[in-house]
C-alpha cells in the first residue's frame, strides 16, 4: 500500500476466453472491444482488494461501492494473451472516488476508463462515508497517487475535494 505507482493487475486476463474465440481471431477488434470492460473489472478487483473492500467486508458491514458514471476511451484494439491494467485514484473525498485506469499491451496504451464510484450502504440504500479503516486505506493509496504525473489529455469527470 506504500507504492507510489498505480496499482497493477498483470495476469493472463483472457485465458478463459481464448478457447472460445480461438477460431475468431479475424474478428479480433470486435471481440477485444467487448472484452475491455472485463479487463478493467480485473483492475477494479485489484484496487478493491488493496483498499480492503473485500467480499468479507461487504458481508460484515453491508456496505459496498457503486459506480455512478464512467467514461471509456478506446484508442486501439489488439489481440494478446496478456494485458496490463493500471488503476489510480485521481480523486477522493471520503464518500466518492474517481478512478482512472489504463489498459496496456506492453507499453502501448489501448484504452482508458474513468469511473466515479460512491460508498453505498446496502441496507439503507443510500450513499455513506467509507468506514474509518477503509477510508484510511483509500486515503493512503490516494496520497501515494496524488503526485504522480497526470496522464496525457486527462480531463476528470468530476473534481473531488476532501471533506
Amino acid at each position: 500500500m506504500n507504492k507510489k505507482v498505480p496499482l497493477k493487475s498483470e495476469r493472463n486476463l483472457i485465458k478463459t476466453f481464448i478457447t472460445e474465440y480461438r477460431n475468431l481471431e479475424k474478428k479480433v477488434s470486435n471481440i477485444e472491444i467487448n472484452l475491455y470492460p472485463h479487463y478493467f473489472e480485473k483492475g477494479i478487483d485489484a484496487y478493491k482488494s488493496e483498499a480492503g473492500l473485500t467480499g468479507n467486508y461487504i458481508r460484515k458491514t453491508l456496505k459496498s461501492t457503486v459506480a455512478l458514471q464512467s467514461k471509456l476511451n478506446i484508442f486501439n484494439t489488439k489481440f494478446s494473451h496478456s494485458y496490463i491494467v493500471t488503476t489510480r485514484i485521481m480523486g477522493f473525498d471520503g464518500r466518492k472516488i474517481l478512478l482512472y485506469q489504463e489498459l496496456l499491451l506492453k507499453n502501448e496504451l489501448l484504452a482508458t476508463l474513468q469511473t466515479l464510484s460512491i460508498s453505498f450502504d446496502i441496507k439503507m440504500r443510500k450513499s455513506c462515508q467509507f468506514e474509518p479503516e477503509i477510508n484510511e486505506r483509500l486515503k493512503k493509496i490516494y496520497d501515494n497517487h496524488f503526485n504522480l504525473p497526470l496522464p496525457e489529455d486527462f480531463s476528470p469527470l468530476f473534481e473531488l475535494t476532501a471533506s
